[in-house]
């Protein structure tokens, strides 16, 4: 069986492995993604800004605050109760966040606050002034200047912002030119370039404040810099097209992945507290979880399996961290009838999860399985037949629907734990089963976050490194339709080998190879993604990956994909990507692709590699030009590091270096810019941009 850690590791798997948890979990889940959420940061907004710093309020006025908590994740955290407060009476009152003032101007602070974590926003108390005047273009923000081709245009936007630097609205903005003949500007912004080669400043202005842009006319000395311009244009277009793309990486971030972690998560919880097989040796009744188990150990069990109704009541909890203490989560309760249909099992349950928060999580609906009797105990025998998984859930303030699977399966018996008992001298031998092969048709329906998702498909999970398990259908999620097939293989991995049980899971086969060959279409955009997508983990047959990631212990990681990607707005990207795991902590991306970007295709290739474990080079070039990017960064505390929470990130680009040639030639140097520590280009001619 594949071990539950592997979602970590492949979470792109997820698809394919939903039913990975079966048998009897000895550590309660706290949430799909398999850790316990703890609350370390507060997030406080207003209805106009999703992350307010600072507001300014009219004396007497009020202002609606609210706020959320997030765990070491990043994760929202549902149901938590936060505390309200300003840090002076002077100030005003607030109550549920909504912050009324009083008629003393000045600058306070409200304070939020839950379970120790504390998030303060200044609060001016006063009239709102515009303060000062922010230019924009429709790609950057906050531009000192930029260039611009003899006769063509640039659009230029325009920001009024007040004493907490927050945007004000009905801004009444005017638009001029420095120097006559250099170009004109109309009341919207959209600038006309002259003829003539020079420089100009943009002026706009509101009130007593003004704001200045300059702008750089390039004819023919310029053309070189305009083409490494272009280069640099190319690559964000090409990076946002594949990787940022808003449309893509919602789709694939924000709603397959949390989707195929629900459908994985129901599975899991559902088949784990149901199956409670030593529940079914018992008369049936109501029990706690310390009542049946006194029963268990007391020799009041039965040799073989009751029918009949049981109620089974038990608690999730954990000890705190660095302390023994229990730290209760919620309590299950489970009402279940076993009834025996020929040569199957028939559990038909109604389970629920009380949080501690008094919200409730329910589960409905009815497991078929081959027959097993616990009485005759044969580790390594193997029951096959037919089995059903309908599962109907809510899950309180998220997800609910159905989802199912029906086919055949093959359990196997394990000796599930082995303890010896001092006092009577003698050994005892706890037994489960695991599922060791399924097939069937999947399917189901359900919401999340007011949209409506569904699968349907075929599923083969064989679990033999002979063969590949897959998954061949469709998913949709409320923006997109994937169509194609998943296929898994597996090697044997020696860190298991003479280990039958590992985590409640008797295999020493772990996942090696992922291959996703099909297509994603939009279905409110022309985004469109076709091809073949192949994730193999080289080292995977000695990588031990209940270990910490090593120079010694690496999994190898090679990715390779290989087709089209149309953007939002048609823009067009044809090639392939590799991604390879080289040392510990370093890595090398190669990139080659066509690009067609407003009807015009360009060749570009980008090459990026690691230098050691702080440093990161890069090279691109375009065939546009030619011309070509350089550029060597530098990661504190390194581009690689573990977080404290037994995942890697990504570490803080603090150095940037590089430069930009056209036809052999340097036209710009690369560097960080000193206030907002982007990467900037500065060319020769003295303009710059960011990127």
């Amino acid at each position: 069986m594949v071990k539950k850690r592997f979602y970590r590791i492949l979470p792109l798997v997820l698809i394919l492995l939903f039913l990975a948890g079966c048998g009897k979990s000895k550590s309660p889940s706290k949430s799909p993604s398999g850790y316990t959420p703890k609350l370390t940061s507060l997030q406080v907004s207003t209805p106009s800004v999703e992350k307010v710093t600072g507001v300014v309020v009219a004396p007497k006025g009020t202002q609606q605050f609210t706020a959320k908590g997030f765990d070491q994740k990043g994760k929202e955290i549902k149901g938590i109760t936060f505390n309200w407060s300003v840090d002076t009476t002077e100030a005003g009152t607030i109550s549920e966040g909504l912050f009324t003032a009083d008629d003393n101007e000045g600058e306070y602070e409200v304070i939020c606050e839950a379970k120790g974590i504390v998030r303060r926003v200044s609060v001016h108390v006063g009239l709102r002034q515009l303060t000062s005047i922010q230019v924009n273009t429709p790609s950057d923000v906050g531009v000192a200047g930029v260039m611009v081709a003899p006769t063509k245009t640039q659009q230029f936007m325009a920001k009024g912002l007040d004493q907490k630097g927050n945007e004000m609205e009905n801004i009444d903005f005017t638009w001029s030119v420095d120097l006559a003949g250099m170009g004109t500007i109309d009341e919207t912004g959209l600038f006309t370039a002259g003829e003539t080669e020079g420089k100009c400043m943009v002026v706009c202005k509101a009130g007593d404040k003004e704001k200045q842009v300059s702008v750089q006319i390039s004819t023919g000395s310029f053309c070189i810099a305009l083409a490494g311009e272009q280069l640099v244009a190319d690559s964000q277009t090409a990076w946002a097209n594949f990787v940022q793309s808003p449309r893509l990486a919602k789709i694939l971030n924000n709603q397959l992945m949390p989707s195929a972690g629900i459908i994985a998560f129901v599975f899991e919880e559902t088949i784990d507290q149901v199956m409670r097989k030593e529940l079914f040796y018992v008369e049936p009744g109501r029990y706690t979880e310390e009542g049946l188990w006194e029963i268990i150990w007391g020799g009041g069990a039965s040799d073989t399996p009751y029918e009949g109704t049981w109620t089974y009541i038990t608690e999730d909890w954990a000890y705190e961290d660095g302390t023994f203490e229990r730290v209760v989560f919620g309590t299950w309760t489970l009402m279940v009838t076993r009834e025996v249909v020929g040569e199957n099992d028939h559990f038909t349950f109604d389970l629920r999860y009380k949080k501690a928060d008094d919200e409730t999580d329910t589960y409905e609906g009815m497991l078929i399985q081959p027959s097993l009797n616990l009485s005759e105990p044969e580790p390594g025998k193997a029951y096959s037949g037919h089995s059903e998984y309908q599962i109907n859930f809510a899950i309180a303030n998220g997800p609910s629907g159905a989802l199912q699977l029906v086919g055949d399966s093959t359990q196997m018996m394990i000796i599930e734990e082995e303890y010896y008992d001092e006092e009577y001298d003698e050994t005892y031998l706890e037994y489960d089963y695991i599922m060791v092969e399924t097939t069937g048709n999947a399917s189901g329906n359900f919401t999340y976050n007011g949209g409506a998702y569904a699968f349907d498909g075929t599923v083969r999970f064989l679990f033999d490194q002979n063969k590949e398990d897959s998954f061949v259908g469709t998913f949709t999620t409320p923006e997109a339709v994937i169509d194609g097939e998943v296929r898994l293989t597996y090697v044997a991995n020696e860190s298991l080998a003479g280990k039958p049980l590992f985590e409640g899971y008797a295999c020493d086969l772990v996942p090696n190879k992922l291959t996703v060959n099909g297509s994603l279409a939009d279905r409110a955009s022309d985004l469109l993604l076709a091809g073949t997508f192949k994730l193999e983990l080289k080292n995977a047959a000695t990588f031990n990956f209940s270990d910490q990631y090593t120079a010694s212990n690496r999994p190898g990681v090679e990715l390779n994909f290989s087709g089209t990607l149309c953007n939002e707005v048609n823009n067009q990207l044809a090639g392939t990507l590799s991604f390879e795991e080289t040392e510990f902590k370093c890595f090398e991306v190669n990139v080659d692709y066509d690009l067609t970007s407003d009807g015009v295709q360009r060749k570009i290739s980008l090459n990026a590699t690691s230098a050691n474990e702080s440093e990161i080079k890069i090279g691109i070039i375009s065939d546009w030009g030619p011309a070509q990017l350089n550029m060597n960064l530098g990661f504190t505390p390194g581009f690689l590091y573990d977080n404290g929470f037994g995942d890697l990130d990504v570490g803080t680009l603090d150095t940037l270096s590089g430069n930009v040639l056209v036809k052999g030639v340097e036209v710009g140097e690369i560097c960080l810019h000193k206030t907002f520590k982007v990467p900037m280009v500065k060319y020769h001619d003295g303009t710059s941009e960011t990127f």
